[in-house]
C-alpha cells in the first residue's frame, strides 16, 4: 500500500460508514440517480482495502465485491466521472465475472466521492446491462446527486461527533449550552467555534514519531 493509497483508507475510516445499517438519505439518492440516468442499477460504494462495500443500492443483491473486479476501484483513481460505453469493448473489463456473470455489466459510470481533505472513498455510480451514454444534462445531474452524498456523509460524522461531544461535556438539556470551570453558560455552537479545551499531553503514537 502506498503513501497515497494509505492515507485514502485512513480517510475512509474516520468516516465510520463501511459495514453500517441502511439509511433511507442514501438510499433516496441512488433511486434518484437511476431514475434521471435512466439506468436499471445505483449504488453508493466505498472502496476499502480489498472490497467495495455499498452504503445504499438499487437493483443490485449483494451488499459487497472484490476490490480486484470493482469498477468503482478505477473510478477512485481520478476526479472526473469514470465511464465505461461498453465493458464487452473494453479490454480492462471483458473477462471481468461482472461482466461475462450476473449483473453483466455493459455500461458503467462512476463519479467519485471526494472529501474534504481530497481523498476519493467511493462512487456514486450507474450501471446498465446495455451499451449505453449520459447525456450532458444526466452528468451534470448524477455529478449534483454525487455532491449530495458527499454531503451527507460529513454531515452524518459532524453528527456523529457533536454527539460524543455532547457526552463528553456538561451540557443544558433544555439550551443545550455547556457549563465553563468559571460557572458560566456558553451555547454548544459558540463553545465549539472558540475551540474546545485541549490539554499538553501527547498520545503515544505521536511521541513515537517524535522520536524517530
Amino acid at each position: 500500500m502506498d503513501e497515497h493509497e494509505q492515507h485514502r483508507i485512513e480517510t475512509l475510516e474516520l468516516y465510520d460508514i463501511i459495514d453500517t445499517a441502511s439509511e433511507d438519505s442514501f438510499d433516496k439518492l441512488v433511486k434518484l440517480a437511476a431514475l434521471v440516468c435512466e439506468m436499471p442499477i445505483s449504488l453508493v460504494s466505498l472502496v476499502d482495502e480489498d472490497r467495495q462495500w455499498f452504503k445504499a443500492r438499487v437493483g443490485l443483491v449483494p451488499q459487497e465485491t472484490s476490490r480486484e473486479i470493482a469498477f468503482c476501484n478505477h473510478a477512485i483513481q481520478q476526479d472526473d466521472i469514470f465511464i465505461v460505453a461498453d465493458a464487452q469493448k473494453d479490454s480492462r473489463f471483458a473477462t471481468n465475472p461482472l461482466v461475462t456473470l450476473d449483473p453483466n455489466i455493459r455500461f458503467y459510470a462512476g463519479a467519485p466521492l471526494k472529501m474534504k481533505n481530497g481523498q476519493n472513498i467511493g462512487t456514486l455510480c450507474v450501471i446498465g446491462k446495455e451499451a449505453s451514454t449520459l447525456s450532458p444534462t444526466q452528468l451534470e445531474a448524477l455529478s449534483t446527486i454525487r455532491d449530495s452524498v458527499v454531503t451527507l456523509i460529513e454531515f452524518r460524522r459532524s453528527v456523529k461527533r457533536l454527539s460524543l461531544l455532547k457526552s463528553l461535556l456538561p451540557v443544558c438539556a433544555w439550551c443545550q449550552s455547556v457549563s465553563l470551570k468559571n460557572g458560566e453558560w456558553q451555547p454548544l455552537m459558540e463553545y465549539i467555534q472558540n475551540g474546545t479545551p485541549v490539554s499538553h499531553e501527547i498520545c503515544p503514537s505521536c511521541d513515537s514519531r517524535n522520536h524517530e
